[in-house]
């Protein structure tokens, strides 16, 4: 199936399905997220990326990556610019939005996450980031 640029306003059904992780991030909703992603949902967090690595699982995704990455930071979140439907992938690009404990400036950092879809579930993402901007963005003043 050939990728499709869809935007926000008519996003395609594999789009609607990845749209809500992000919601349940930003709002912490981990009872909703646990609901959409497969039981062996895998992140694969980009090298250079702090705590990179590959994690399987929610409750390892959410204590062993989130968890760990917000502690140095006040803002974690996420700027959506461009979704793609590949069909079982979507591409999503956009910009970390991170604000370092007791910084006063944001930090905007692009990333290109690619989300597998198993069986009408989220089964897991592969992210690139540009890393050559995450010491900066995580110095406190």
């Amino acid at each position: 199936m050939p990728a499709t640029e869809a935007s926000s306003k008519n996003p395609t059904a594999p789009i609607k399905m990845v749209e809500p992780v992000y919601e349940c991030l930003g709002t912490r909703d981990f009872k909703k997220l646990k609901e959409i992603v497969t039981e062996d949902v895998a992140w694969d967090v980009t090298e250079g990326f702090p705590y990179s690595g590959v994690y399987k699982g929610l409750d390892n995704v959410l204590r062993g990556f989130y968890g760990r990455v917000r502690l140095g930071l006040d803002k974690f979140g996420a700027e959506h610019v461009e979704w793609i439907d590949a069909g079982d992938s979507i591409i999503v690009l956009g910009y970390y939005l991170m604000k370092a404990k007791g910084a006063t400036e944001e930090s905007r950092i692009r990333f290109a996450h690619i989300w597998g879809i198993k069986d009408g579930k989220i089964a897991g993402v592969w992210q690139v980031a540009d890393t050559a901007k995450i010491p900066q963005a995580l110095q406190s003043p």
